[in-house]
């Protein structure tokens, strides 16, 4: 994608993209893999890269949790999560290891998502944390299992594929 493509692609209001989500039927996906969590220091800048690009760049608030994906062939994407949701979306292992000056927790995902593929231009929205998402084709527009009508977010195709499996039934 270029400057141009992202100047040019069009743009939902929140309204828009919960109407657009609705629009297709989802089906539910269970996130899977190991990942390494720390609690985040207020004011902590994390940036997100995901198949080699900056997906976010978010300043973490003091009940932030940061999540690194360790697993092989990932991005070894690193993002916010706030603590309530990481609760509710991770398990602990019991494990710790030291890396980056910081000790991280293991664990693992159980968390769901209701999901659908997309297929068309590049659309941008704003995600429930408040910054642009640039949704690609390919790409997967995904609201968790159990979350609020509004948290709506982008999931890059290559990552959804690496971290997701279908639930049959």
């Amino acid at each position: 994608m270029t400057a141009t493509d992202t100047l040019t692609s069009k743009y939902l209001s929140p309204a828009e993209v919960a109407a657009f989500y609705a629009s297709r039927p989802t089906q539910t996906y269970q996130k899977r893999g190991t990942f390494l969590a720390r609690y985040a220091e207020p004011d902590e800048t994390i940036l997100t890269f995901v198949a080699g690009k900056l997906e976010t760049l978010a300043v973490a608030k003091w009940d932030d949790v940061i999540l690194m994906n360790i697993e092989v062939g990932s991005s070894v994407e690193r993002y916010l999560i706030a603590r309530d949701m990481f609760l509710k979306r991770y398990d602990m292992t019991g494990r710790t290891v030291r890396t980056d000056g910081h000790s991280w927790m293991m664990v693992t995902a159980k968390g769901q998502v209701n999901a659908w593929q997309y297929e068309g231009p590049t659309l941008q929205f704003e995600a429930p944390w408040g910054e642009t998402m640039l949704l690609e084709d390919g790409d997967w527009i995904a609201s968790p299992v159990g979350g609020s009508p509004s948290d709506i977010y982008r999931i890059e195709r290559e990552a959804f594929a690496g971290t997701y499996r279908l639930l049959e039934g």
